[in-house]
């Protein structure tokens, strides 16, 4: 599913010969456009811990979030065949469902885990439109996860204990759009990045953790030309797979948010 919705948007991509929404049209000449935009994206976030227990070896627990909405609000700048972005997602509160492990200098018997996470992410690229559709970009993206967990034995509860996983690195993509009839666009974009990883409290890895990142979006856009405004629809799909070092060899991590998101953007 990850490979086909993003062999998708990269098809789209490479469609992309109409008019862009926002302000993405490559024949600005020495006009400075600016662009004010805010998404909403409604996802849901599979995330994973890792266990060193002395009782049951090492191992990577995965779980899901319920449904949450993140705003992502969005400041953009083009000159000529130029674009410099940023964006930021404040952080967002996600819960997750409880699972079962266990856990180190306890019985082999499972124990319940309750968990929580704040996270926040920024991304700032410059672009550059080899076609008045289609660009390039360079970027930076950092991705900030702060996770509560609690866990439970018999009728015991833990006092909850807290960490931080920040990941970042450098990111490099492809944005553009088509038209389809009238003001309606399709458009898509693709980033791919390598991520440094690292932990606080630190965690004692035979190895530094490294990361690979992976995003798509793809969707509709409708541009209201008299009002210098734009909407957009459509899914996003955000993948980070982290090479962890546990004592019994390297394993991966896999960290996948997704959802449907909605987005509006002005520009002058």
């Amino acid at each position: 599913m990850k490979k086909l919705f993003f062999a998708i948007t990269l098809s789209v991509l490479m469609l992309a010969s109409g008019s862009k929404v926002a302000f993405a049209d490559g024949d600005s000449g020495d006009k400075l456009l600016f662009n004010i935009g805010a998404k909403a994206w409604a996802n849901t976030w599979t995330t994973g811990n890792f266990n060193e227990s002395s009782t049951v070896g090492s191992n990577i627990v995965t779980f899901d979030s319920t449904s949450t909405v993140a705003l992502i609000p969005s400041l953009s700048l083009k000159y000529g065949n130029w674009a410099l972005s940023t964006g930021y997602m404040p952080e967002t509160s996600y819960t997750f469902t409880d699972y079962s492990d266990a856990y180190p200098g306890t019985s082999a018997s499972p124990v319940r885990f309750m968990n929580t996470a704040k996270r926040s992410e920024l991304d700032t690229n410059v672009a550059y439109y080899i076609i008045p559709n289609l660009a390039v970009s360079v970027g930076y993206k950092q991705v900030v996860q702060k996770y509560t967990n609690t866990y439970k034995i018999g009728a015991v509860v833990s006092t909850p204990s807290s960490s931080t996983t920040t990941m970042g690195g450098l990111t490099f993509g492809l944005m553009g759009s088509a038209a389809i009839a009238g003001q309606w666009n399709i458009y898509g974009n693709f980033a791919y990045g390598a991520m440094d990883v690292s932990y606080s409290p630190t965690f004692t890895s035979p190895s530094a953790d490294t990361a690979t990142y992976y995003s798509s979006e793809l969707g509709l856009a409708y541009k209201l030309s008299d009002f210098g405004a734009a909407f957009t629809f459509g899914y996003r799909s955000q993948i980070i797979d982290t090479k962890v070092g546990l004592s019994a060899g390297t394993t991966m991590a896999p960290d996948v948010t997704k959802g449907f998101i909605l987005g509006a953007n002005l520009f002058f």
